[in-house]
């Protein structure tokens, strides 16, 4: 069994940009009707931009678990086929295959429930996408956290506040389309 350590920290951060822009001092609007654009400071739209970045980066390492109460999200940890996901998503149930971001699927075993709402699964898999994680000994309380997931099987997505690309439809693993 694989040990886990380190405490888990989750803060979560709304950062709501979407529907603001940015704009220049004295810059006239092309828009003919009297649609209010809020000033948005540089160092937010920098943020912004980074938490897009980190979503492409760990997009390839989030999975959908699907059990048979229902769909939840998980994260590839290692390359060795380990996943984690919340226990209550795995609970109760028998079953656990798991969508990788490719759309391919496996089989998984269930390795270990934790007090935590911590699960660990194992599929056998080759090619797999970790994701990074920091050092959770580095936190300190009003640190951002940013969490993603795809617990509808939506992929990847962030909570509520942020978008899907404009005019490119949210498409669920199983090829449906999300809900925006």
């Amino acid at each position: 069994m694989i040990r886990y350590r380190g405490r888990l920290l989750a803060v979560v951060v709304t950062v709501a940009l979407a529907g603001c822009s940015m704009t220049t001092a004295g810059a006239a609007s092309s828009s003919s009707a009297a649609t209010p654009v809020a000033d948005v400071s540089p160092s937010a739209l920098a943020l912004q931009r980074q938490f897009v970045q980190v979503v492409k980066q760990v997009g390839p390492s989030v999975v959908l678990i699907q059990t048979s109460q229902g769909l939840g999200s998980g994260i590839v940890f290692d390359a060795n086929g380990n996943v984690v996901t919340n226990a209550h998503v795995v609970e109760g149930a028998s079953s656990f295959p798991v969508t990788l971001a490719d759309g391919k699927q496996h089989p998984a075993r269930l390795v270990g429930s934790f007090a935590a709402d911590l699960a660990v699964l194992h599929i056998d898999a080759g090619g797999l996408h970790p994701a990074g994680f920091a050092d959770s000994a580095k936190l300190e309380v009003g640190d951002v956290a940013l969490a993603i997931g795809n617990p509808r099987g939506c992929s990847p997505a962030s909570p509520k506040g942020s978008s899907a690309p404009s005019g490119a439809p949210s498409t669920r693993t199983t090829g449906s389309p999300c809900p925006t």
